[in-house]
Order: structure tokens, then sequence, then C-alpha cells
């Protein structure tokens, strides 16, 4: 072998190596690639993933606000529907109570006007009895009577 051939052999050997390991280097990339993408992949799925629980997990609190929420208005309008009775009877009971005090009032002064005329009509008799024993005669039968009547005249 001559030197021209030898050198031609390690060249060849170089020259088929870098070959192999550009192609290699190729394979390489392209399968690390693929993996990059794989993973971004499965993080991008892992994500949506989450992002779906995530949107779950608030549909579920959003539902169980709502139901709170129903359960309050429920207990609210329960609440205003009895502050609602309890008003209306209050009314009716204050109603009650004002006819019943104008008709004591009303009693009252039927009785005050009674009394009034009870008193007039005493009066009209406690005259009457003074002007009695003003004209009541010590000496009965007699022209001389003392103290005169206009009857007698």
């Amino acid at each position: 072998m001559t030197t021209i051939e030898i050198l031609n052999a390690i060249f060849g050997l170089i020259a088929g190596g870098g070959l192999s390991g550009l192609v290699f280097w190729r394979i390489n990339r392209k399968r690390l690639k693929a993996e990059a993408a794989k993973t971004e992949a499965e993080a991008t799925r892992t994500k949506i993933d989450n992002d779906g629980c995530v949107g779950d997990q608030w549909q579920e609190y959003s539902i169980e606000v709502k139901g709170e929420r129903d359960s309050w208005k429920e207990e609210f309008y329960k609440q205003r529907d009895l502050a609602e009775r309890y008003y209306s009877d209050m009314i009716s009971l204050r109603e009650d109570k004002d006819k019943k005090i104008r008709e004591l009032q009303k009693e009252v002064n039927e009785l005050k006007l009674e009394k009034e005329h009870l008193i007039e009509e005493k009066h009209q008799e406690e005259l009457k009895c003074l002007e009695l024993q003003q004209m009541k005669c010590e000496v009965k039968g007699c022209k001389n009577r003392r103290p005169p009547s206009e009857l007698m005249m």
C-alpha cells in the first residue's frame, strides 16, 4: 500500500465517519425535536386537563354557591312572608283595639251626657224642694198663712 492509498483510506474513514456522524446527528436532531414536541404536547394536554379541572371546580363551586343562594333566597322569602303575616296581624289587632277604644269612648261620652242630665234633673228637684220649703205653711188652713202663698190670694 502506498501512502496515497493509506491517506485515501484514512480520509475515507474520516469522511465516511463524518458522513455517518452527519446522518446520525440529523436523525438524533429529529428524534430530539420529536421528543420535545411530544413533551410539549403532554405539557399542553396536562395544562388543558388542569384548566378543565379548574373549570370543573369553578363550575362545581358556582353550582354550590347558586344552591346556597337559592336556599338563602327561599329562607329570605319565608322570613319576609312571616314578617308580612305578623305585620298584617299587628295591623288588624291595632284596628280592633282602636275600634274598641272608639266604642268605649262613645260609651263614656254617653255616660257623661246621662250624668249631666241627671245632675240637671237633681238641681231642678233641689230647686223645687227649696221652693216648696219656702212655701211650707207653718199654720195650716188659716188665712194668716206664713209665708203667704200666691195660691191663697
